[in-house]
């Protein structure tokens, strides 16, 4: 049995393939979706549909700009936050 027996068929054919350029426009379009279906109202308790019938999911992580004396993120992500 290979390394990959549990991965898609075609992965490794996807891995050598180029990604697709996007032009600005569509990269804006892209982010304004995005930051809205973050921006939705969140739903508390019970998930009321199934994870197959959920149009989005938004699963958010923080990430501190410092840990000790080391920075974490570059300083234009964190001016860029404020």
């Amino acid at each position: 049995m290979t390394s990959d027996h549990r991965m898609n068929p075609e992965w490794r054919e996807r891995a050598t393939r180029l990604p697709e350029i996007i032009s600005k426009e569509d990269e804006a379009k892209i982010i304004t979706e995005m930051n809205e279906i973050a921006a939705a109202p969140q739903l508390s308790g019970e998930f009321p549909v199934s994870i197959e019938e959920a149009g989005a999911m938004v699963v958010k992580r923080r990430v501190p700009a410092h840990r000790g004396k080391w920075r974490m993120v570059p300083q234009e992500v964190e001016n860029a936050r404020r």
